[in-house]
């Protein structure tokens, strides 16, 4: 009696879910295969390139002209492995030059590894001024030659000596 209107009732609703499995597997299989899931098209605008905006290579393709005729990485004029140069990089969410040292180049793109070593000027870093990254793989346009300021700044800018400077206690003991 009641044992068998249970198996009855158990039957029917594994019939159901079956339908409905079947129907979700048609559902997906009228869909095109070709529809991307959601988000990523978002995904692939971040991979875009964040130095060539308008162009459609992807993060870590190489841009026209980033290699010479013997598929070696180029760097910026005036700049070899070594040398001193001026990296332009991202701290604190907004876009820095800072004195570097080229310590190598790659076919990966980006290609230069930079290690940062002073602020624009030349000046050592401070705890304040100093990047949160002490090395960073840029591409061809965020490195350039380093050229020194000219030592005199002349106008405003060169104001007085803080009187807390060594020059200035030197000669106050004289």
């Amino acid at each position: 009696g009641g044992g068998a209107g249970g198996s009855g009732a158990a039957e029917v609703a594994r019939e159901a879910g079956r339908q409905r499995a079947r129907e979700a597997a048609g559902r997906a299989a009228a869909q095109p295969e070709t529809a991307p899931p959601f988000g990523a098209a978002w995904a692939q605008r971040l991979k875009r390139c964040r130095v060539c905006e308008p162009c459609t290579r992807k993060r870590g393709e190489a841009c026209e002209g980033d290699f010479d005729e013997a598929g070696e990485p180029m760097l910026p004029e005036g700049v070899s492995v070594g040398d001193a140069c001026l990296a332009e990089t991202v701290q604190a969410g907004e876009r820095k030059r800072l004195k570097g040292v080229l310590l190598s180049a790659r076919k990966t793109s980006p290609h230069l590894l930079v290690k940062f070593v002073g602020t624009e000027r030349g000046e050592p870093f401070t705890s304040l001024s100093a990047p949160g990254l002490k090395s960073s793989y840029l591409t061809r346009r965020e490195v350039a030659a380093w050229v020194a300021p000219p030592e005199g700044r002349g106008g405003a800018a060169a104001g007085p000596r803080a009187a807390n400077s060594d020059e200035y206690k030197l000669r106050e003991r004289r």
